[in-house]
């Protein structure tokens, strides 16, 4: 479900309340799992699949809040709503690609590097 970096721990919060901690940092795990993670913040990589409900500071997966980095709210809002996790009308205020729902928005969410973020 998702990846938190714990100064020099990572911990792995899989489903069935599986839990699993190592030492590869969290750049690591960014590259070796699949497209469907989402860097959100520096210390959390997320499936969005699992990703319940969200707001401008946090998205929630399974009962746990969890931040989204300031620098990069912009663009994870944006990848989310290309993903279909949120509509249209809750980006029309952020200046992007994507709030014409139009071509320039299909052009944006095929060019997007969700690994980048």
């Amino acid at each position: 479900m998702y990846v938190e970096s714990r100064d020099t721990e990572v911990w792995i919060y899989a489903t069935k309340s599986r839990t699993f901690r190592n030492r590869t940092p969290i750049t690591q795990w960014q590259n070796i799992l699949e497209d469907g993670f989402i860097r959100i913040h520096r210390s959390y990589l997320v499936n969005h699949v699992f990703i319940e409900s969200y707001d401008n500071e946090t998205v929630t997966v399974g009962s746990q809040l969890l931040p989204i980095s300031r620098k990069n709210r912009k663009e994870i809002l944006l990848l989310l709503q290309c993903l279909g996790r949120i509509g249209a009308h809750e980006t029309d205020s952020l200046e992007g690609n994507c709030s014409d729902g139009g071509q320039q928005r299909n052009e944006y969410c095929h060019s997007i590097d969700a690994r980048r973020i």
